[in-house]
């Protein structure tokens, strides 16, 4: 378990995150612990503020199934480039409630963030004109009108060879066709060849699919004593790849028969992974908790002056600030750099840095473009005009 306080900085990786961001964390726990219903905004903030990361929802409202997406790794805690599903509640019993009230994993939602990886993360992939929820809904719909017994991961194999490499006007009726046929094991009369070769192309496009990916919870430790302020948690797992997680999840659906499942009214059944499935598949012991644990408290934060400024700013000024780093960061995203934006994005996110370390070193710069200013230097041999 690790422990960090807002006002207090630490010599690692994570601390040092804490620490730069802890204005802005210290709002978001604050408002977090003060919500009547959650909106998971103010915790997927605070996932993402700790481990330095971005918000994927900023790519593409509502993302698929992850939240957030992390770039600098933090040795033990976060791999490069890992994506999480950030889970939250405001009124925490165990892990294991906090997963099953909020029905943390669906396999519709994987299923749209697999094919979103597959088309390389190009939001454009939801305008495509088949949706894989729609295709799979009904793939599943025509394995459900037949008594027999279906293999629901052929079917799944099927829809998904569609998604990646057919998604194309008028497939319906061949696709269809295709899900038919596999259903009464006429694997070699496939549309585009025979079913093993539909599983070949999609196993190999899997294989690339390697991101790690984890789940992440967050929430208030109600709990804690009271000296040591507001006390936000956070666990996570360890991450497994992409394609080992839809591999896992595909068994446990068909395992449960999932695909089929209703109600005795005939309606449809929430259908999630329970407690012990995300342990299995993250290699959880039964009765452990997630392995990663971080404890932030607000402590003194927000109650003294910090760097001779109090914490409270005007409504106005909170407004123009806002504005001001709008207006600067929508200027920087739609900016062209041409060949060079790899080195210029690299050294404006290095300034950053050092600038949020050592705010006073903007102080030290005027005053060296002052002194450069000043006539005694205008007077050097090499700078006097001939």
């Amino acid at each position: 378990m690790l422990e960090y306080r807002l006002d207090k900085l630490t010599d690692d990786k994570l601390g040092r995150n804490i620490y730069r961001k802890r204005h802005k964390l210290y709002t978001s726990i604050v408002k977090f612990s003060k919500q009547v219903k959650n909106d998971g905004i103010f915790a997927e903030n605070i996932v993402r503020l700790v481990f330095d990361a971005i918000n994927l929802n900023h790519f593409h409202k509502n993302h698929p199934h992850v939240d957030i997406g992390v770039i600098i790794p933090i040795p033990g805690i976060t791999k490069r480039n890992e994506i999480l599903s950030v889970k939250s509640t405001i009124n925490y019993k165990n892990t294991s409630s906090l997963l099953t009230d909020t029905k943390a994993i669906k396999i519709e939602s994987l299923f749209s963030y697999l094919l979103f990886a597959h088309y390389n993360f190009d939001v454009e992939y939801v305008e495509t004109v088949n949706s894989p929820v729609t295709l799979l809904n009904k793939a599943i719909k025509e394995a459900n009108n037949y008594k027999k017994y279906v293999d629901y991961k052929k079917v799944v194999q099927v829809t998904t060879f569609y998604l990646m490499f057919h998604n194309e006007k008028g497939i319906e009726d061949e696709f269809l066709s295709d899900i038919k046929n596999i259903i009464e094991d006429k694997e070699n009369d496939l549309s585009y060849g025979k079913y093993s070769e539909y599983d070949e192309k999609v196993k190999n496009s899997l294989l690339n699919l390697d991101a790690p990916i984890s789940i992440g919870l967050c929430y208030i430790d109600k709990n804690a004593d009271d000296k040591e302020g507001i006390v936000c948690v956070i666990k996570k797992t360890n991450p497994i790849q992409l394609n080992k997680y839809w591999d896992k999840l595909l068994d446990i659906w068909c395992t449960r028969e999932y695909f089929g499942a209703t109600n005795k009214q005939g309606g449809k059944v929430t259908k999630y992974l329970r407690y012990s499935d995300i342990c299995d598949i993250y290699g959880i012991e039964q009765g452990d908790d997630f392995p990663i644990e971080i404890r932030i408290k607000t402590g003194s934060f927000g109650k003294e002056s910090i760097d001779g400024e109090t914490k409270e700013i005007k409504h106005k000024e909170k407004t123009d600030k806002r504005i001001r780093r709008m207006y600067v960061a929508t200027k920087f995203k739609d900016a062209d750099f041409q060949d060079k934006d790899y080195r210029i994005v690299s050294t404006f996110n290095k300034m950053i840095d050092v600038l949020e370390d050592e705010p006073n070193l903007v102080t030290k710069f005027d005053n060296f473009i002052k002194e450069i200013s000043r006539k005694e230097f205008k007077k050097l041999p090499w700078l006097t005009k001939k």
